[in-house]
């Protein structure tokens, strides 16, 4: 019994240091997805107040025109929004050290935080510490830091794949052009916006099979109202808006609890969800990822709902 939790220990030990080696030695990937997050904090930063803040996962980046926005409300406007897969607690988190008075603080987050309680998942929470060099490590949680060490194989593989693919590239950096589309940090523009996709053609994913029928998570709903209240003690207006959707896979994505539990804690959303929901011919490659047509319509939405509050 001693020898084999000996041998245990030993291959877990093993495979923490090639993993721990692997991430140091290996320059990091500055064109990576997830180093746009930089970019954003200092958004964050130089953008006065008043302004309007959207905070969420990626179908803010690829779904909306902030020039337009801008020119459209007159008011200064900041995209930070960047995926999902990092969950909503990390960046609501963030931006408390920046809400000021004025801001007015567009809560859109994709309609799974509300079931998994917005914790992100393992193989992007670890790129996002990786290309941030750690921000705000000292904030995150027990189950944050759980999809962390779960995704270390994942970044290693891809980090394995990097150092292959330099004998052809000279460069760990992944490339900016490519046949096909790729999640690139030279995708975004001066203003936070995914606009590297509008070449490319639509390669719309199918939905999901099963329509979301989990329970939404309670302890992140008691969460969510306490960060909010934050955010108006400081000043900031709060607005829950419905993430942009279409049609096909809004069906699967969305549930009506979603809309009780925001209820609960006396945020509703701002509109119906299904007034967030364009066409399939507006999509890219997901549900949440729309095309330059779709954009522009989902933009032009936006416009209408925020114009009244300011």
């Amino acid at each position: 019994m001693k020898r084999f939790i000996y041998r245990v220990l030993l291959f877990v030990f093993a495979f923490v240091a090639i993993n721990v080696v692997l991430q140091l030695s290996i320059p990091k990937d500055r064109n990576g997805y997830h180093c746009e997050y930089n970019h954003k904090v200092e958004l964050l930063e130089k953008i006065p107040s008043p302004r309007v803040v959207f905070i969420g996962g990626s179908n803010i980046p690829f779904g909306i025109n902030s020039k337009t926005l801008k020119d459209s409300l007159h008011i200064g406007i900041v995209d930070f929004g960047l995926h999902a897969g990092i969950g909503i607690r990390y960046p609501l988190v963030d931006y408390l050290d920046y809400a000021r008075k004025g801001d007015i603080v567009v809560i859109q987050m994709e309609y799974a935080n509300y079931f998994t309680g917005g914790n992100g998942e393992p193989e992007s929470l670890l790129p996002l510490m990786v290309a941030t060099n750690w921000r705000n490590v000292s904030r995150l949680n027990f189950h944050q830091w759980r999809n962390i060490l779960v995704g270390v194989p994942q970044v290693t593989v891809l980090n394995l794949k990097r150092v292959m693919n330099y004998t052809t590239t000279k460069s760990f950096d992944t490339p900016s052009e490519n046949e096909n589309f790729a999640y690139v940090k030279s995708g975004f523009n001066e203003l936070g916006d995914e606009v590297g996709h509008f070449k490319y053609p639509n390669i719309v994913e199918p939905p999901l099979r099963k329509v979301e029928d989990r329970t939404v998570d309670k302890d992140f709903m008691v969460w969510l109202a306490d960060m909010i209240q934050q955010y108006e003690q400081r000043g900031a207006t709060v607005v829950m808006l419905p993430p942009v959707c279409i049609a096909t896979h809004f069906i699967t994505l969305y549930n009506e609890k979603v809309g009780e539990a925001l209820g609960s804690i006396h945020h509703p959303y701002i509109v119906d969800p299904k007034e967030m929901v364009l066409d399939d011919s507006c999509a890219f490659n997901t549900g949440y990822h729309l095309n330059e047509e779709g954009v522009r319509q989902n933009t032009s939405k936006i416009i209408k709902i925020l114009k009244p509050l300011l």
